[in-house]
């Protein structure tokens, strides 16, 4: 199903949506609460291309007929080899082949009656041979070619590449004393779009790759493929610079030497534009995601004990703390960690009560106590315990 069916489908689902729901009370009254809340609707289209440069491609292209032509039709030239042979296989024996036997006596089977029968001797054939500079010059420009052409493909068919997009809406609403958040979005990525100019660029280096492989086919390749490649720099012969097939191809192994660019470059195209009316649309989809939920926990407001898969215990944290970390010198001769609250209230009513001196006493248990700024006249252990408060003339300070 492309693109243009599935709009189709979605228009004729969302009237029937609408139709449905339109006349619906509790899917108005979910809208405004939907509506006075905060919420946020954002699209997103990122269309990726590959954005081939021409210039090396076009200097591939021209040069390939002209590197055709000296594959298919390569100069030869005929070359004289010497072997040694036995001598029922010599075809051609020269003079050089005499005296080649002169000075190698080992080779002579016996001599009868100045009559010499070697048993091997020195023979030439002559063969056709590929084996020119200018030659090997072509077999290497193929080979840094192909490199060149494979590392630029595999790096544009690796990139990221393609069409993606996404539709979010989120936000949150208060309703009947229930706060909803919610938070859809939906992410999509076409990795076979490509822009028609990009498409028509990649068609053309794969067909620049075809020629590179079928070259490889060729016995002009298999017969130089183990020979020494053409070292820089390259030494300009005459066969390079008169003939136009081995000029164009000096021409392109120039342009490969200068040419330091990655061949392409990657284009980003952002269309953010958020289409009128799909918002309510939106709105719809988190109706039917709330009334889903509802649906699910209809009925289980406790759980149940059948419908539990895992549980566990968590115990509640109370931080507890001693009356030493707001009292300092707290001295009443029981160890803090033994102490609890009625013993410090305990200790604070015998303060009031004892004849001990009560700057002594409450120096240890309530030296925040500021004594001289009571307003009664008498001492405070003349007075009644009972009634002494916090607000009684002096000021407690924290």
């Amino acid at each position: 199903m492309n693109d243009k069916q599935i709009a189709e489908f979605y228009e004729a689902f969302k009237k029937r949506v609408f139709g449905t729901l339109s006349s619906d009370i509790f899917y108005a009254s979910f809208l405004n609460s939907l509506q006075g809340g905060k919420r946020k609707f954002t699209t997103q289209n990122i269309f990726i291309d590959r954005e081939v440069d021409e210039t090396w491609v076009r200097a591939i292209e021209l040069a390939i007929p002209h590197m055709s032509q000296i594959i298919n039709n390569p100069r030869q030239f005929l070359k004289t080899e010497e072997d040694v042979v036995a001598v029922e296989l010599a075809r051609k024996i020269t003079v050089k082949s005499i005296r080649h036997l002169s000075v190698n006596s080992h080779l002579i089977r016996n001599i009868e009656d100045k009559k010499v029968t070697p048993s091997k001797i020195l023979t030439f054939h002559n063969e056709d041979t590929l084996d020119l500079y200018e030659n090997r010059f072509v077999m290497t420009l193929l080979l840094k070619v192909t490199d060149f052409v494979e590392m630029r493909y595999l790096k544009l068919t690796s990139d990221a590449r393609g069409k993606k997009s996404e539709i979010a809406f989120k936000g949150e609403f208060d309703r009947n004393n229930e706060k909803t958040k919610y938070s859809l979005q939906v992410k999509t990525e076409d990795g076979g779009y490509t822009a028609e100019s990009g498409n028509a660029n990649m068609k053309r280096i794969e067909k620049i790759r075809e020629y590179l492989l079928g070259f490889k086919r060729t016995k002009f390749y298999k017969d130089l493929k183990g020979l020494p490649s053409i070292k820089m720099p390259v030494n300009k012969t005459n066969l390079l610079l008169k003939s136009p097939d081995y000029f164009a191809c000096l021409g392109l192994w120039n342009f490969l030497d200068v040419y330091r660019k990655p061949g392409y470059s990657i284009k980003l195209y952002d269309n953010n534009t958020a289409p009128e009316g799909k918002i309510k649309e939106a709105e719809c989809l988190v109706f039917f995601a709330y009334a889903m939920l509802k649906e699910v926990l209809a009925g289980k407001d406790a759980p149940n004990e059948n419908d539990i898969e895992r549980q566990r215990t968590v115990e509640p944290t109370i931080v507890r703390k001693s009356i030493t970390d707001f009292v300092e010198h707290f001295d009443v001769g029981v160890p803090i960690n033994e102490l609890n609250h009625e013993d410090i209230m305990a200790g604070m009513l015998k303060a009031f009560h004892s004849g001990a001196p009560a700057e002594a006493e409450y120096t240890k248990l309530a030296p925040t106590v500021h004594w001289e700024e009571f307003s009664e006249t008498e001492p405070p252990e003349k007075q009644d315990a009972t009634t002494v408060k916090a607000n009684d003339g002096f000021e407690v300070f924290e």
